[in-house]
């Protein structure tokens, strides 16, 4: 099993880790980025969570207009 500190991906933890030295700007480059991807990421995830509700309420409908009683 990992450690949670080696499962990170946080670029400037993987980065220290192997001993590379970066300037103040680089490091504060990759953590900007990793920022901007974090968030994309989660809206990204929202968006599909969101459509497949959607979808799952639509399947939803049409099973009950498929197997309605015809009067």
């Amino acid at each position: 099993m990992l450690n949670p500190g080696q499962n990170n991906i946080n670029p400037l933890h993987t980065n220290l880790q192997k001993g590379k030295d970066m300037t103040a700007a680089e490091a504060h480059t990759i953590a900007k980025e990793y920022k901007e991807m974090k968030i994309n990421y989660h809206m990204l995830l929202d968006k599909y969570e969101a459509k497949c509700e959607e979808l799952t309420q639509k399947r939803k409908e049409l099973m009950e207009l498929k197997y309605q009683k015809k009067p």
